[in-house]
């Protein structure tokens, strides 16, 4: 889900288009929402063509992933020079890239929202173009520096740390509490920030103690789909919480990070060596990250993608719609 981010600038690279979904299937959990029929052009949907690669003989900019984002069945990635690349189950349109070049990206269950180069937000996605809950059509006309998606809601941070969040509210997740945040993270129906004194405050559903964060102070946080996991300031040690069907919450002992995603019911977590340790439910490989070392992490529902040192994207996990197979650099 995500929501929280790092801001990264590394390697040469090229994309090339994004592999077609495979077939759908009736009896699987995550086609029991109502499915788009519309097929999709490479073009429809604005992913990456060869036409769109940068200029081979401007050998003066160098082009890098720059961001990685993760959903219920889909991914997409964003570069340094604003253009992305989506893949996955297009089933709302949530892969209809804007035009405008962007530099973040945040994606939800059934939309993504943005921010392009004036700081302002882009949502899409959600059913061919309706509105669902307002995820996409009430985003505000303001400038943020931070973007964060939801199941059904999004949040931005202004300049000056104020909060705004909007779309689904049938447990308040959209009620901002009257804090500054230097950092926010949207859930299904909660959402946690990290406030100007470091301290985590949580709001929205309370089931399972989600919204009961710790106390202390945090350097980093994010929220899954029913559970969250902040790295104490200082020591640089995970903690989680919320939700844990699946020992999501369950950290291993003496862990400590640099970033933290938390998806379904799995969590990982990026190390200072750049490694990734990922714990909780495996029933799709999505615990099982590769020995590469990373710049950037995003943990979904039931898989996990991260950019590598080597400016390569690679995700693990549940593949069924090609959510883990990223386009790939030359």
């Amino acid at each position: 889900m995500q929501r929280s981010f790092l801001w990264v600038m590394v390697g040469l690279w090229a994309a090339c288009t994004p592999k077609p979904s495979v077939k759908d299937s009736a009896s699987d959990p995550d086609t029991q929402q109502p499915q788009d029929t519309h097929t999709d052009t490479a073009g429809e949907t604005g992913r990456d063509s060869d036409t769109e690669t940068a200029d081979p003989t401007d050998t003066a900019v160098e082009l890098a992933w720059q961001q990685v984002t993760t959903g219920r069945i889909d991914s997409c990635a964003i570069r340094n020079n604003g253009e992305g690349a989506c893949w996955g189950k297009d089933e709302f349109y949530q892969a209809y890239l804007p035009e405008a070049h962007l530099v973040a990206i945040s994606m939800g269950d059934a939309h993504v929202c943005g921010l392009d180069e004036t700081s302002h937000a882009q949502c899409w996605g959600v059913r061919g173009g309706d509105q669902g809950f307002g995820q996409v059509a009430d985003a505000p006309a303001l400038s943020f520096t931070h973007i964060t998606s939801g199941t059904h809601h999004s949040c931005g941070l202004t300049e000056n740390n104020n909060l705004h969040c909007w779309g689904k509210n049938e447990s308040g997740q959209t009620t901002t509490p009257d804090l500054r945040f230097k950092q926010v993270s949207a859930g299904a129906s909660h959402t946690c920030g990290l406030t100007e004194n470091s301290q985590v405050e949580c709001w929205g559903e309370s089931a399972n103690e989600r919204t009961e964060p710790p106390s202390g102070l945090f350097e980093a946080i994010d929220v899954g789909r029913e559970h969250a996991c902040a790295i104490e300031s200082g020591t640089q040690e995970v903690t989680c919480w919320g939700n844990n069907p699946a020992g999501q919450t369950d950290v291993p002992e003496n862990t400590i990070g640099v970033q933290v995603a938390a998806g379904g019911e799995h969590s990982c977590v990026l190390s200072p060596t750049g490694l990734v340790q990922c714990w909780g439910s495996n029933v799709d490989g999505q615990t099982d990250a590769p020995l590469d070392t990373f710049t950037q992490i995003d943990a979904g529902w039931r898989h996990s993608c991260g950019i590598t040192t080597e400016s390569t994207l690679l995700c693990w996990g549940y593949d069924k719609y090609d959510q883990a197979q990223p386009p790939d650099l030359r």
